[in-house]
Parts: C-alpha cells; sequence; structure tokens
C-alpha cells in the first residue's frame, strides 16, 4: 500500500511537473498549484517557498526513500512498529517539509488494521471452539496477544 502511494503521489508528480516544464518553459507551476493551490493551512505555505522546478523536484524525490522506510516500517511486528514509528515522523518532519503532507498517516489506519485483524482471528478460533470444543481456544493466539486466549468468560457467558 506504501508502496502504492510512492507510485501515485511523488512519483507521478515528478514525472508531471517534467512532462509540464518540457512542453512550455514555466508550464511546471500551474501543475504544482493544481495540486497543492487549494491546500489548506500549512500545505500552502509549500507553494510560496518553492520557487524552482529543481527545488521542487528534489523535495519531492527525497521523499522517496522515506517511503520506502514506512513501507518496512509497516512489515514490523506490531511491538517493533510502535516502538519505531514516532521516531520515523520525527526523523522524517526534520528532513523535508512535505513529509507531513504526502506521507501517508499510517498511525490513522493501524489502530483500523489491528482491530479488524484481531476481530478475524478472535472469529476463527469461535469457529474452532464450536467445531472441536472448548479446548481449542488454547491454541489460538491474536496478532496483539502472543499468549493463548482464555474460554473462561466465553464458557461462563459473560462477555
Amino acid at each position: 500500500m506504501i508502496l502504492l502511494e510512492k507510485q501515485i503521489g511523488p512519483i507521478w508528480l515528478i514525472e508531471e511537473l517534467k512532462r509540464a516544464e518540457a512542453r512550455k518553459p514555466g508550464s511546471w507551476v500551474a501543475v504544482w498549484k493544481e495540486i497543492f493551490g487549494e491546500a489548506p493551512g500549512a500545505e500552502q505555505e509549500f507553494l510560496q517557498h518553492t520557487e524552482t522546478l529543481d527545488e521542487s523536484i528534489k523535495l519531492l524525490e527525497d521523499l522517496l526513500p522515506l517511503y520506502d522506510e514506512l513501507a518496512n516500517l509497516t512489515n514490523l511486528p506490531w511491538k517493533e512498529f510502535d516502538a519505531q514509528y514516532s521516531e520515523f515522523v520525527k526523523k522524517g518532519t526534520a528532513a523535508n517539509r512535505f513529509f507531513g503532507a504526502l506521507i501517508p498517516a499510517v498511525a490513522k489506519f493501524v489502530d483500523s488494521q489491528r482491530r479488524r485483524t484481531t476481530q478475524i482471528a478472535l472469529f476463527k478460533t469461535a469457529i474452532a471452539v464450536v467445531e472441536g470444543g472448548p479446548d481449542k481456544v488454547k491454541r489460538a493466539k491474536t496478532p496483539s496477544a502472543p499468549a493463548p486466549l482464555s474460554t473462561a468468560n466465553w464458557i461462563a457467558g459473560s462477555s
């Protein structure tokens, strides 16, 4: 997902800026304004401080390794991701002023993905319990809880 964002975000924009400039010198600005011209708040600042095509392209190209690093981070186990993500954001923000505007804010969807993954694991465990009895739950693990689950509350009927 992150690598797709890299392709349809900065890589695409770099190529669009170059194509526009090749058609007519200075026309990259129109493409830039089309993308960022109506941006709210801090993103609007980018327009005011990016004066040349080369500067714009360099800022975008400097983001590319950060996309790769983020893709690697999202593949880590949850505890490792949690330990490293905030440092990644600090480093990225310090390295490139476009970071906050263009790098996907994965923290916003990580929790949702984790809930979904856990719900699927719990559902599969519930099916195993129905099919094979309460002892099946002892072998089940959720991504967020490496220890075996307990059936105490399930058997008692409480939630």
